[in-house]
């Protein structure tokens, strides 16, 4: 079976909050002979800081804030953007029944409007339910509102089955220094979809996965028979499985087994029976590397309070997770460095600042270059301060880094061999792989091997 999938990526930076470190300055003589101020970027050698907690938020079955209490649903999509940063949310999950009656285009435009306020804030995936669409309609409207076109134009996104559907679907995101993969799976899913899935899975053997599927615990915690029958032909196979997540009946249901001695948490929570159409009610699963623990919460954005009860509030195990980011051979996404310049024209002497962000977290090791194209060649910066022709690393064999930002140069004045355009490049390549090129408007990480990411602004110099 064809593996539909995505080229993999270093997600969009959702993952990871931004780390700001005082850097040391060095000195440098330009070839002109201008004294030239540098900021080197000391994160380029830092050492990385314990991982810290964040959270993934569980929407359970919605169908009736679709059919009768819409603005309910609305409320508890706006509770996670706004509360985004305070927990740190890298992933929402639905778990299905995102609609009482599949062929509704009301209820499906009620669910648009809401989880829509989380397209391109928080990643997220939906998998259907029983009332989403099969058996009479298959998944004709589901895919209107959540097929592969609304997700594909996010770098999350891995790739859905069958290729025209969103029913089975997976995604990526990073947190605490490691890599997750999300894989969801349609309403008792046959052995097509749990044959590819088996493929996604054997693919990603380093990544540490959460299964969300509709379907999967009755309300004492047994397995249903659709769960048994993913469980059996699927999810025991694979080691690397943290939680499976679902919802279908209600309210609660929990257990744990054990797959090579390692816990997989099988979890149901549904509140749809609850007053006014399930009271707003969602769960989130805060992950604490450092303690070795999940806990789980569960709040209404609606009420504004928590349940506190133990089968709505209560702590699981974190195992320890698969080893630490490492290199893949897809690049991350171009935009995952910005550099910015106080201006874009100059006089000859005016003070130029270079300020560089690497915006995503880069978990392989890498080279990195500080280049200017100029009208007499190309130069490059060095972390020792010199400034040499030629094509040569700021730093070299750099291990990992999260997000950074820092001044690159710091009131450069421009000199007379500026004179023109010139393009200041930065660049992040795989370690030792930089490609000998004769011009840099040869890079790009969509056509140059090896690129991991870049980001290139040009200036105009001027004699006065």
């Amino acid at each position: 079976m064809r593996l539909h999938d995505r080229r993999e990526t270093n997600r969009r930076a959702f993952q990871t909050r931004e780390a700001r470190f005082d850097c040391s300055r060095l000195s440098a003589l330009v070839a002109a002979g201008i004294l030239l101020s540098v900021t080197v970027p000391c994160p380029l050698s830092a050492q990385p800081s314990a991982p810290e907690d964040f959270t993934v938020v569980v929407l359970p079955d919605t169908q009736n804030y679709s059919a009768l209490y819409p603005d309910t649903f609305s409320l508890q999509t706006r509770w996670i953007e706004d509360n985004r940063d305070e927990l740190n949310i890298v992933f929402v999950v639905h778990v299905g029944d995102i609609v009482d009656y599949p062929t509704s285009l009301t209820q499906w435009e009620n669910a648009d409007n809401s989880m829509r306020v989380l397209d391109g804030i928080v990643p997220y995936l939906v998998v259907p339910g029983n009332h989403d669409g099969p058996p009479d309609y298959q998944y004709r409207f589901f895919n209107t509102y959540f097929g592969p076109g609304r997700f594909g134009p996010f770098d999350y996104y891995g790739g859905n089955y069958p290729p025209d559907s969103n029913q089975n679907n997976y995604a990526f995101f990073s947190a605490g220094g490691h890599e997750f993969l999300v894989l969801g799976m349609e309403y008792c899913a046959d052995s097509f979809p749990i044959s590819w899935a088996d493929s996604v899975l054997g693919a990603h053997k380093n990544h540490n996965v959460i299964v969300v599927t509709h379907d999967f615990l009755e309300n004492d915690g047994r397995r249903s028979t659709c769960g048994n029958s993913l469980w059996e032909s699927l999810l025991k196979r694979h080691d690397n499985i943290l939680l499976v997540l679902c919802g279908h009946l209600w309210p609660v249901a929990r257990r744990t087994d054990l797959v090579n001695g390692k816990p997989v948490h099988q979890i149901m929570q549904n509140y749809q029976t609850n007053a006014n159409g399930g009271d707003g009610w969602l769960r989130y699963y805060t992950f604490s590397p450092a303690d070795n623990v999940i806990r789980a919460k569960t709040y209404s954005p609606a009420l504004h309070q928590y349940d506190r009860t133990g089968p709505n509030e209560f702590d699981l195990e974190l195992r320890d997770l698969s080893p630490s980011l490492t290199p893949t051979p897809a690049p991350t996404p171009r935009k995952g460095i910005d550099i910015q310049l106080n201006a874009t024209s100059f006089l000859h002497g005016d003070p130029l600042t270079l300020a560089a962000r690497v915006e995503i977290p880069i978990w392989r090791a890498f080279d990195a270059y500080l280049l200017a194209d100029s009208p007499v060649g190309i130069y490059s910066m060095g972390l020792d301060g010199r400034i040499t022709p030629g094509i040569r690393p700021l730093a070299a064999g750099v291990p990992r880094i999260d997000r950074f930002a820092a001044f690159i140069l710091r009131r450069f004045p421009c000199v007379a061999a500026m004179n023109g355009t010139t393009w200041f490049y930065f660049v992040i390549v795989e370690a030792g792989t930089m490609p000998p090129v004769s011009r840099l408007s040869a890079l790009s990480p969509d056509r140059t091997r090896h690129v991991i990411t870049m980001d290139k602004e040009a200036i105009k110099v001027q004699r006065r």
